[in-house]
């Protein structure tokens, strides 16, 4: 069982239909057309000869892959170069972890010093997968030429079947190598995966690790700050009982002074009360004399007022000196009591220094394992972020080798053949090679939408490439056939035996394929002619 695919297919305002005549009289048109019909100025050469025109038969296989189709080129001429970004070297980076994962701090500083390890890739490799047809514009333009193929039982003796190179324990190969490489970026994935969990447990591991060990250190800076207290507390008591004592000693003995000032303060201002009385009595006299006109009596009062305010002058300095005294004395007093009670916190703070010295030295080793902390964190989110990155580039590389094929998935292999017609011209002992691809077959519409066309044979539109990237892959034969002197003798003889010019019957019905040419109105008459007299001559 065959599976063949049409040459030719309608376009779509083609009604009528374009049978095999008519396929095989536009391919001898075409060849005919560019048949070298030689001359020259100086060396004269004869013309080309048509050797054959044979409708040839390309194999393609179909490999079943996972969930889509690859297709695989059945003479070998196609290969795909699968570029693969190589990873660190995963097991000396977690040789490397492992080895320092007890201690949080020689963790950490592995840690960071491997912070960069999966940066970027370390290199690239490359996996050539012979025959492997990848082209997106084929693969994208076979789909729909596929649900064209037909079946055909039996061997096919009227074109040129090309024998498939490779086979199917060859082709079997390549998948198989397909498959090695996309394991191979599946357990990238899963490792690569494994490390960030081994990265997130180390780290979760490290993070416990420290804040416990900031707990104990905390706990037993609290025990020491206790003991400390206990003990620097009692000193400092007993250095405040002294220091009491003596500020109380200083202030019992400034007070016992400035009582006794007071107690003269206040015999003094008695003694003034009653000379104060008697100088406004010696004013009110004066006045009165001076009313009478008493002389000798305002002399005599105010001699006694002279007297008597000389008495309050002295004790108001004395009352001034004594209050002098006694600003003097809470002023030393007050100096005293705050010269010892600066002593007394100088002591205590020199008693206490001890107990920052310990809330110091807590502070910075927590400080220390926060930093840790902080760092493991900061390290292990970097590297997982690499990992993450090179993750997704290996999905990538996945999701491109599921791209390699068809959508589609199928359960057996097969070969497709794609057709094409091939063209043989001799000329001396050379021979030249044209080839017409898979096409569309035109209506006469196409005619008035391509300018220029009634300046050369409207035969030339008859037939237009269906796939760029089809023409193309095909080709490949014609390069083939100048590189392969083998291939080109195989060729050349399969042709000659399969030629649509080989025998009378093949020749009618090229011949009646020109027929309907000039009647749909692709041939004028000359041309008809002149071709049907070619063919008569080949």
């Amino acid at each position: 069982m065959n599976i063949l695919l049409p040459f030719s297919v309608p376009s779509e305002d083609r009604k009528k239909i374009f049978g095999k005549e008519m396929e095989h009289a536009t391919t001898f048109c075409l060849t005919e057309i560019g048949r070298k019909k030689g001359g020259g100025l100086i060396l004269k050469k004869p013309p080309e000869e048509i050797v054959f025109i044979t409708e040839a038969c390309y194999p393609i296989w179909l490999m079943p892959w996972r969930k889509i189709t690859l297709l695989f080129d059945g003479l070998g001429l196609s290969k795909h170069v699968a570029s693969l970004d190589v990873l660190p070297d995963i097991n000396v980076f977690i040789r490397d972890i492992q080895a320092d994962a007890d201690q949080p701090e020689t963790y950490v500083n592995v840690l960071k010093n491997s912070r960069n390890y999966f940066q970027g890739f370390s290199g690239k490799s490359e996996k050539v997968i012979n025959g492997l047809i990848t082209d997106p514009a084929f693969l994208k333009d076979i789909v729909s030429y596929l649900s064209e193929a037909k079946r055909v039982k039996g061997p096919v003796s009227d074109k040129m079947m090309l024998n498939p190179i490779m086979d199917e324990a060859t082709i079997k190969s390549s998948v198989d190598g397909l498959s090695e490489l996309k394991s191979a970026l599946e357990n990238d994935i899963k490792e690569l995966g494994s490390i960030v969990k081994m990265l997130i447990e180390l780290a979760d591991k490290h993070t416990k690790l420290l804040t416990m060990e900031n707990e104990q250190i905390w706990k037993r800076a609290e025990e020491e700050i206790a003991r400390f207290k206990s003990e620097s507390l009692k000193k400092i008591e007993q250095m405040q009982k002294d220091y009491d004592q003596k500020i109380l000693k200083i202030s019992k003995n400034s007070e016992k002074e400035i009582q006794q000032l007071r107690k003269e303060y206040e015999e003094m201002m008695k003694r003034k009360a009653p000379l104060t009385a008697y100088a406004n009595q010696c004013e009110t006299e004066i006045s009165n004399c001076k009313a009478r006109k008493d002389e000798a009596g305002l002399d005599r009062w105010k001699n006694e007022l002279q007297k008597v305010k000389g008495e309050i002058s002295g004790i108001d300095k004395k009352v001034s000196e004594i209050e002098t005294s006694i600003k003097n004395i809470e002023q030393s007093r007050d100096a005293e009591v705050s010269q010892l009670k600066s002593e007394f916190n100088a002591q205590r703070e020199v008693l206490m220094a001890g107990l920052k010295g310990i809330e110091a030295d807590r502070d910075a080793k927590i400080a220390t394992n926060e930093e840790k902390t902080k760092s493991l964190k900061d390290s292990t989110s970097t590297l997982i972020t690499q990992i993450n990155r090179l993750s997704d580039l290996r999905r990538s590389a996945i999701t491109d080798l599921d791209r390699l094929g068809l959508p589609q998935a199928r359960k057996k292999y097969k070969i497709v053949y794609l057709p094409f017609f091939l063209a043989c011209y001799k000329q001396e002992f050379k021979r030249r090679y044209t080839l017409f691809p898979p096409s569309v077959a035109n209506s006469m519409s196409r005619v008035t939408r391509i300018k220029g066309v009634f300046k050369t044979s409207k035969v030339k539109i008859v037939l237009e490439d269906r796939s760029e990237s089809i023409a193309k892959f095909l080709n490949q034969i014609l390069k083939l056939t100048k590189q392969d002197t083998i291939f080109e003798e195989k060729i050349a003889a399969a042709g000659v035996k399969t030629s649509i010019l080989r025998t009378r019957a093949t020749r009618e019905t090229v011949a009646k394929g020109l027929v309907e040419l000039r009647i749909e109105g692709w041939l004028s008459e000359n041309e008809f002619g002149s071709f049907n007299e070619q063919l008569t001559k080949v």
